[in-house]
């Protein structure tokens, strides 16, 4: 069945993905066509004839690492959760609906060598050593903030440059697309964020992020307003509720009108 699906997407000229899994599914995917998949390979270390395997096909990998571990390891998603102390960040808190956010206040300190991202993320360095393609992808645990997760748990193996190719160039050939977005060249879609501070010295400086040029229109990162060709408000945030920060000394069983 999956040699069908592969010659019908060879046929239709469309690339074809899949869901990871063990090994021997995923060179049973490569060999018949399928041009990827998502989610990490759990098996580490990576042997180096798998990762060898991979890139000589020309096979991507999207590992989404953020929620790869497993027990006892635990998840990369709770180290920089951890780290992040979201919960206390104004511009988090600005974007996501509180209810979503409490949950996330919650989340195990530990040194990093006690996870097994680390060499999670070597497996993929591995893979693009070889001549394959990683792609970054966030998986909407932590909306806005995932696939920088991502980018900083690939930068563990990675020199920042690739990791950040693999939030860019890299998802864009994933899809096939990387003739029209994933870098700035002349007739690509322009869409950008520019930056306080250099990633290429501290990576998690993907998230300090100054303007967003998408569609044609400059945005203040912070608040999304457009600042040219014309300026306008974003408008309302209709999941907030300011009632959530107040300060007060009434008790919690009166009801305020």
């Amino acid at each position: 069945q999956r040699t069908w699906l592969a010659e019908a997407a060879r046929r239709r000229g469309v690339s074809l993905t899949s869901e990871g899994s063990d090994y021997h599914y995923m060179l049973g995917l490569l060999m018949t066509g399928h041009t990827g998949w998502e989610h990490s390979i759990l098996v580490k270390p990576t042997y180096s004839d798998f990762a060898r395997f991979v890139g000589m096909a020309g096979g991507h990998y999207s590992g989404q690492l953020g929620i790869a571990g497993d027990y006892p390891d635990g998840a990369a998603l709770e180290h920089w959760l951890a780290r992040g102390n979201y919960w206390y960040n104004e511009k988090a808190m600005r974007w996501h609906p509180w209810q979503q956010m409490a949950p996330r206040r919650v989340a195990l300190s530990k040194p990093t060598s006690d996870y097994g991202f680390p060499m999670q993320s070597l497996t993929a360095a591995d893979i693009k050593a070889a001549g394959g393609y990683i792609a970054t992808g966030g998986h909407g645990e932590m909306r806005g903030f995932d696939t920088h997760f991502e980018i900083w748990t690939l930068a563990q193996a990675m020199k920042p440059i690739d990791a950040l190719a693999a939030a860019s160039m890299g998802g864009a050939h994933f899809l096939g697309l990387d003739t029209e977005i994933g870098s700035i060249t002349p007739g690509k879609v322009a869409d950008l964020v520019v930056l306080n501070r250099d990633p290429l010295t501290e990576i998690e400086s993907t998230t300090d992020i100054r303007y967003v040029m998408k569609d044609g229109r400059l945005h203040d990162a912070a608040t999304l307003d457009v600042l040219w060709p014309a300026a306008q408000s974003y408008g309302p945030r209709n999941w907030t509720n300011p009632a959530i920060s107040k300060t007060d000394t009434v008790p919690d069983n009166v009801w305020d009108r």
